[in-house]
């Protein structure tokens, strides 16, 4: 503070509790503190003095309890002032070179020049002197000790000999981790944010080749005789992620069977090379809506009494504008005679989205909106039992179907006979229901052609 415009001390000590971050309550020393210092062995005494040499020691958590004073004799102002280790002495200086000593020992105690006694000096040991040696014939070696030397032995590789690596330093924690990481237990913790997922299984390749991989592009460039090659064979090439690089035209523009040539070494023979698909079976597209349902057509196709029956139908003059039986067949026709080309299943998809919708089974619906709590195990079984329902009723032409299965029975005689499907997949079963209290009992035949396996839903946290 000042006072006419000259700084003049404040007559409080402040005292702050660094435990909690609060201020506690200041101590009134009148004459102006110039100098402050902790007491040792005291941790809440201070010793507070001012300029004119008064000495007072309070209790920093007691102001209120009475300290000590102490008047020093000195005719000028006071200009330092230290504490012992001990806490025993007490020295000020003033502004004439004069030492003021307080202390707290008896009279008879010899006064110490720096307050204590002192840390030993470590010396270094003394090596021990080299033992004398008998040179004999038959004298070893290893007893003659390894000379003092000023130069690097043949011992010492260089660092570019060394076979040891030289691991880089582990890479830095991402901001948005450290922003929102918590601590538990001395543990930290964080979410991965999205942004930093689905990188696991990726392995560097080297630089990409200028290749016409587009129908686009063909005719203005030439194939390439190298393929890219893999720097890591880490991962197996049929785990491997195909990344599909789609032109200002779209997926109609990218060559699924893209072909390289390729020159064996030492002959002059080329040879076409598919890039992609080198079998001669055929895939789905993925880029449309209700593509979820491929692998279910795939199945279907591969099986060959399904395959026969959706081709046959299709020659037929089917009354349904929606028919799920006649999509598969034309989707199966497709993949015969693609023979490795990639192949579109849009008609189908969209059939089973009109007939989803008016069946009011909105859960097969794919509206193309990524959605983390899709039940996908539980989808693809409601849109299995979905299919089947409708190819069993389209394919159905009940009282004139075909037998197609021929069993030994003696229902077998009939002449009526179930839809197709269900003579390929129907699985006869028997309800027996058992009353608890009479123990009655009742029997019901029913056909059935899907036997679902219930998995354990997930739990959701709240």
């Amino acid at each position: 503070m000042f006072r006419q415009s000259r700084p003049y001390p404040d007559p409080l000590v402040k005292v702050y509790d660094l435990r909690t971050m609060r201020a506690l309550p200041p101590i009134p020393f009148p004459s102006g503190p110039a100098f402050i210092h902790v007491l040792p062995k005291r941790t809440s005494s201070l010793v507070v003095t001012s300029l004119q040499g008064l000495v007072n020691v309070v209790d920093a958590s007691d102001p209120g309890a009475p300290g000590e004073f102490h008047q020093l004799d000195m005719t000028s102002y006071l200009t330092s002032l230290s504490v012992s280790p001990t806490g025993t002495y007490i020295a000020s200086g003033d502004a004439e070179g004069v030492i003021h000593l307080l202390s707290q020992a008896p009279e008879d105690t010899s006064l110490p020049l720096n307050g204590f006694d002192g840390q030993p000096i470590p010396w270094a040991d003394h090596s021990a002197p080299m033992p004398d040696i008998e040179w004999t014939d038959s004298t070893p070696l290893s007893s003659i000790g390894m000379p003092y030397y000023d130069s690097p032995l043949l011992s010492a590789w260089s660092p570019v000999v060394v076979s040891t690596p030289y691991y880089p330093p582990p890479a830095r924690i991402p901001p948005q981790i450290l922003a929102t990481m918590k601590m538990n237990d001395n543990i930290a913790y964080a979410p991965l944010p999205k942004e930093l997922r689905g990188h696991r299984n990726l392995i560097p390749v080297g630089p990409k080749k200028d290749a016409a991989r587009f129908r686009s592009g063909k005719p203005r460039k030439e194939h390439t005789n190298d393929r890219p090659l893999f720097e890591s064979t880490e991962i197996p090439q049929f785990y491997r992620r195909v990344e599909i690089e789609y032109s200002k035209f779209g997926v109609e523009d990218f060559d699924f069977g893209y072909e390289v040539s390729l020159q064996s070494k030492g002959a002059k023979v080329n040879s076409k090379h598919r890039f992609y698909n080198q079998t001669s079976y055929s895939g789905l597209e993925t880029h449309i809506l209700n593509s979820y349902t491929n692998a279910l057509v795939q199945s279907l196709h591969y099986i060959h009494p399904i395959r026969q029956l959706a081709k046959s139908h299709i020659t037929t003059d089917c009354g349904s504008e929606h028919c799920l039986l006649c999509e598969l067949g034309f989707v199966s026709r497709m993949l015969e005679d693609a023979k490795g080309t990639n192949c579109q299943s849009s008609n189908f998809c969209r059939t089973v989205g009109v007939l989803a919708q008016g069946a009011n089974a909105i859960e097969l619906v794919d509206y193309g909106r990524e959605n983390a709590e899709v039940d996908y195990a539980q989808k693809i079984q409601t849109f299995h039992r979905f299919l089947i329902d409708h190819l069993t009723a389209e394919g159905n032409s009940f009282p004139s179907n075909p037998r197609i299965v021929n069993r030994t029975e003696e229902n077998d005689q009939q002449d009526l006979v179930g839809a197709p499907i269900t003579q390929l997949l129907g699985v006869d079963a028997k309800n027996v229901i058992v009353c608890q209290s009479c123990k009655a009992t009742r029997e019901k035949e029913n056909m059935t052609h899907i036997i679902d396996l219930n998995y354990p839903r997930k739990v959701r946290l709240l």
